[in-house]
């Protein structure tokens, strides 16, 4: 890892921040001086997705989001426009509309759902010969939507998703490894809050006094090198998980243990780590995001 990086950001950065890098990068081969609107940008991801589309030269971000406080705030990290996710679909259609006649070469969508629906619509609508790539990473707001055909037959939208499948094991990691690389050159954003590892049970799922939920971290294991790697999949299996990515946050550092067989959830787990990992946990808050709004 870089020098001048802390090992609780990196742990908790690591994979929100790659969701972004991995999909403005590998899938939409994004340059310099294009526009990127980030749908969803309120959360821990969305964020630093308008954060590190700015850094990498983006000329115009446009944010949107649900909670108009949290939308606000994205000014200050570089978004250049907001726009509020409103319940009227066809003044939210209209207000994306006008985005895409301007020209929106990459959309970064955290929630699919209406959003989303409305998002392809608008684009579908606006006419523009120059290609939208579309990328979908998270499904926030529903798993599912409804899309007249006609929309990317009469448009030249690009619809593809990132995430492990469209882009290759390696290529996440270096994604990682780049991001990481850009976290104090770009001085990147992210709120974190460091619990032991014995609590790992309540942080996932705790919400702080404000009523927001502390995010669900993803498993990154950074040793006493300060080099970063990942469990196995076979070991996240255990967990319930759906690979090694995506599950909690675990910065192993600073004592001699060698954690064999965790209990989380009251699933037994084994972790095959060196024994210079130790337990510790960084989870990264999803303050701008409503409990109630996760899934």
């Amino acid at each position: 890892m870089p020098d001048g990086l802390d090992d609780i950001t990196a742990a908790a950065i690591a994979i929100p921040g790659m969701s972004s890098w991995a999909a403005l990068k590998d899938r939409a081969k994004f340059v310099a001086g294009e526009t990127v609107l980030v749908n969803g940008a309120t959360g821990t991801a969305g964020r630093l997705a308008v954060q590190i589309a700015k850094y990498l030269g983006a000329k115009k971000v446009i944010a949107t989001g649900r909670n108009a406080v949290a939308l606000q705030s994205l000014k200050a990290l570089g978004a250049d426009l907001t726009i509020l996710l409103v319940e009227n679909y066809v003044a939210l259609e209209d207000a994306f509309k006008e985005q895409f006649v301007g020209g929106v070469d990459v959309v970064l969508d955290y929630l699919w759902g209406q959003s989303a629906e409305r998002l392809l619509i608008a684009g579908g609508k606006a006419g523009k010969d120059t290609p939208t790539r579309f990328i979908q990473i998270g499904t926030a707001s529903g798993a599912n939507i409804t899309l007249p055909g006609a929309i990317l037959r009469s448009s030249a939208i690009e619809l593809m998703g990132s995430g492990l499948g469209s882009v290759p094991l390696d290529r996440i990691l270096r994604a990682i490894e780049k991001l990481l690389q850009a976290v104090v050159p770009g001085r990147f954003e992210i709120a974190t809050k460091p619990v032991p590892l014995s609590e790992v049970e309540q942080a996932w799922s705790c919400a702080d006094a404000s009523g927001h939920a502390v995010a669900e971290p993803a498993i990154a294991l950074i040793n006493s090198r300060r080099r970063i790697a990942f469990p196995k999949a076979q070991d996240c299996a255990r967990l319930n998980l759906q690979d090694p990515i995506t599950a909690g946050i675990y910065a192993w550092r600073n004592s001699g243990q060698e954690p064999s067989n965790a209990k989380i959830f009251g699933r037994s787990c084994r972790l095959r780590v060196n024994r210079d990992w130790v337990p510790s946990v960084a989870s990264s808050s999803l303050s701008a995001a409503p409990k109630a709004t996760r899934r």
